[in-house]
Parts: structure tokens; C-alpha cells; sequence
């Protein structure tokens, strides 16, 4: 019968929650490559169209190769694969060479069988853009909240930036403007002309961004559009890399505010903090999405605040942040008992038993292996079986992609784990 649960719980249809979309990843690689070829032609040197083509396709491949990690997640059963393999082994530097070599091989076995004319330059840049991209991937994805295992196998542990949003539109709408002006070749014109068209929807269609805050990205594409487009092509990218840099440090300095409003203003009340995890709302560094872990001080109860806060509330307060609709998930939600300010909006907090929750750990191997991936867990004793989450994935009720039932008493463990630190080992120890 506990095989039969899992079974049926690995059998139905599985989201996925990506770390930063691959449009985003795809627009960056290009944005290197051309950054590269305006270099190269910049100091004097030709750059054929072959080499151009390849330094676009290497880098674009080089930005994307990691998330390939989906085809070898189900040597461990179930959504539970996808979970701990995902931004797991491939996102780590020890994996950058290697998964850098693979990009290229093609490339040069196609240019001895063709004799595409790549010299030895072109392929010193060439291996420039794999190796290169690759980093820029893993350090993209450390920026969000799902988190990265980078200095595997040295360190298992987790690592989490907690600044950027899985889907970002300011990051396209801040690359478009000098991809356009500058790419030689009308289909990938018009590619960036519809991811600019998806951007703009993502912004003014679905109702995630307020209209002030859809108005400034807007403007922003546009004021970079016609401020570059005078500039030489090598000018254009430098100006847009710089212009990118600034838009991810006001999301990285925001999430570092709003961390630092939490731990100095959430109750304490006989509890000790944990974490803190944040997610900036779509688009808007001004409102962000956050949970604050903490442990009892007798270590029997944890419990997972949530609530909205501005960094900024002098300019934009936490009530104005609930146009973002938080769906009722799986985990029971009770609501908080303190006032919320300008600052803080105050969502409501799960309690769970920590005391039970490292009996389960010590032995339901399933348990085991789900604490590798989960940050804020909840764990539901049904009759027969377990309902595991993560709070921070918890949209709606019934399993979502980051939920499991699994039973009281496996016979069966999952195999081919890896050994990543659980994130709340201060929990579970």
C-alpha cells in the first residue's frame, strides 16, 4: 500500500517552477555574445559571419545548458526527482567546464567536417562565451529564492539571494532596446519584438503590476531605446550592461531592506528567528512577498509568518502591495494577531510541531529526502499517508508541484538522492 501511494502521487501531471525563466537566460547569452563581437570589431578584428553566428550560438546554449538537468531528475522517482536534482548538479562550478565542453564539441566537430573557417581566435572567444555563460546562468539562478548548491561537492549547502523574480520584465525590457537596434538578422528582430510584446502584456494585461509601476518599466524600455541609439554598437551594449546592473542592484539592495525591516520589527514573543525568505512581487521592487522562520524557544513549535512588506513605505506602503491575490493553499493558515504597519502587511503564519517534524525526519526515509529541497515545510498526518509542502511554493490547495503525499510507512525509500544540507537543518538537529 505505501508503494501504491507513491505511485500514484509521482503519476500525476507535474508543474515545474523554473529558477529565472529561460527567456531571460536566452536574452542575456545573446546580449554577451554581441557584447563580444562589438569588442572584437572594436579593436580592429573581422569577425566573419560564421563566427558571429557561433559566438551567438555558444553563448546562447552556454546560458541555458544547465537547466538540461530535467533529463537525468527521474533517476529518482516522482516530483521528488525533479526537486533535489533540479538546479543541483549542473548549477554547481565544478560542473562549468565540463558542461562548457559540451557546448563547444559540436561546434568544433562541425567545423572540421564543413571547414567552417573558425580560427584559433574564434575559438578562444568561443570558449570565452561557454564558460563565461555558464557562470553568468548558476549566479542568475542564485538570485532568486529557490536557491543553488554552487560549491558542490566541497559544500552541500543551499544559498539564497532572495532578490529576483522568477519571471522579471524590467530585465527584458532593459536587454531589448540595444538587441533590436543592433541584431543583423530579421527573425532574431523579430523575436526580441515579441518578447517585448509578452513583456508589455506581462505588465499591463494580467493585473500583477500596478499601473504607476507598469508606467515606469515602460518608460524605462523606452527612455533606453532612444538614449542608445546613437552610440557606436560596442557603446550600445556597454550602456545596456550597465543599465542591466542597475536594475538587478535595486533588487538585490531592496531584498536586503525588507530583510532587515522583518528581523528588526517581527514579534519576537518567546520565539527565535530562523530565516528569512523574500521574493520581490512581479516587477516591483517596492513590494515583497516574505516569510519569517522561527523556533520556539523550548524548540517543540515552529512557525512561518508571512506577510507583505515595503522597504520603502515613506513612498509606497505595504497595503497598497495586496493587488497581488494570495490563492488559499495546503498548509493551514491562521490569522496574525498584531496590527500591521506602513511597512509590514501582515498575511497570517503556519504552526507546525518541530519535535514531530525531526521524529519524521529520523524515520520516514521520504521525509528524509524531501527536507533536502524544503525551506519553510509543513508537514499533514492524513490517515494513511503524509502531505508534504513548502510554504514558499504553496499556491493552492492540493499537491502543487512542490508537494508530495508519500506514506507513514514507506517499505520502499527513494533512490539516487543527492546529499544536499536541508535547508532547515537549524530545525531539524
Amino acid at each position: 500500500m505505501a508503494s501504491d501511494d507513491h505511485r500514484l502521487d509521482s503519476s500525476r501531471p507535474k508543474e515545474t517552477e523554473p529558477g529565472v525563466d529561460n527567456i531571460t537566460h536566452s536574452l542575456i547569452g545573446i546580449a554577451i555574445a554581441e557584447e563580444a563581437v562589438q569588442y572584437r570589431r572594436y579593436r580592429g578584428e573581422e569577425v566573419s559571419k560564421i563566427s558571429h553566428v557561433s559566438m551567438w550560438s555558444v553563448s546562447l546554449l552556454a546560458n541555458n545548458v544547465p537547466d538540461l538537468d530535467f533529463f537525468y531528475s527521474p533517476i529518482t522517482k516522482g516530483p521528488l526527482g525533479y526537486l533535489l536534482h533540479h538546479r543541483g548538479h549542473t548549477h554547481t562550478l565544478a560542473a562549468l567546464l565540463p558542461q562548457a565542453l559540451v557546448v563547444l564539441l559540436p561546434f568544433y566537430f562541425y567545423n572540421r567536417w564543413k571547414n567552417a573557417r573558425l580560427d584559433n581566435k574564434d575559438f578562444r572567444y568561443l570558449w570565452l562565451m561557454a564558460v563565461f555563460g555558464i557562470a553568468v546562468h548558476i549566479f542568475l539562478d542564485g538570485l532568486n529564492s529557490y536557491g543553488i548548491h554552487p560549491f558542490w561537492p566541497f559544500q552541500n549547502s543551499w544559498y539564497y539571494d532572495d532578490s529576483v523574480f522568477i519571471v522579471e520584465p524590467w530585465i527584458w525590457i532593459t536587454l531589448i532596446p540595444a538587441l533590436v537596434q543592433i541584431s543583423p538578422w530579421k527573425i532574431p528582430r523579430l523575436f526580441f519584438a515579441l518578447i517585448c510584446c509578452v513583456a508589455l502584456t506581462l505588465l499591463w494585461v494580467t493585473g500583477l503590476v500596478p499601473i504607476a509601476m507598469a508606467l515606469l518599466v515602460t518608460a524605462w524600455g523606452i527612455m533606453l531605446y532612444f538614449s542608445i541609439i546613437k552610440l557606436r554598437p560596442m557603446y550600445r551594449m556597454f550602456a545596456t550592461s550597465a543599465a542591466l546592473l542597475i536594475v538587478l542592484s535595486t533588487f538585490v539592495i531592496s531584498s536586503r531592506l525588507a530583510k532587515a525591516y522583518v528581523q528588526a520589527t517581527f514579534p519576537a514573543d518567546g520565539w527565535k528567528h530562523l530565516d528569512t525568505v523574500a521574493s520581490p512581487l512581479p516587477s516591483n521592487p517596492l513590494c515583497w512577498a516574505v516569510m519569517e522562520v522561527q523556533e520556539s524557544e523550548d524548540r517543540g513549535r515552529y512557525r512561518i509568518l508571512r506577510a507583505l512588506v515595503a522597504p520603502y513605505s515613506s513612498l509606497y506602503e505595504a497595503r497598497h502591495c495586496d493587488f497581488f491575490k494570495f490563492a488559499e493553499g495546503t498548509a493551514p493558515i491562521q490569522r496574525f494577531p498584531y496590527r500591521s504597519t506602513a511597512g509590514i502587511h501582515f498575511l497570517g503564519y503556519y504552526e507546525g510541531s518541530a519535535s514531530e517534524l525531526r521524529d519524521l525526519y529520523a524515520q520516514n526515509c521520504f521525509v528524509t529526502e524531501y527536507l533536502k529541497f524544503a525551506r519553510a515545510p509543513f508537514a499533514l498526518q492524513n490517515p494513511k499517508s503524509l502531505s508534504l509542502g513548502d510554504l514558499r511554493f504553496d499556491r493552492r490547495k492540493g499537491n502543487d508541484f512542490a508537494e508530495l503525499t508519500v506514506p507513514l510507512r514507506p517499505q520502499i525509500c527513494p533512490k539516487n538522492t543527492p546529499n544536499w544540507d536541508p535547508p532547515r537543518e537549524d530545525l531539524l538537529r
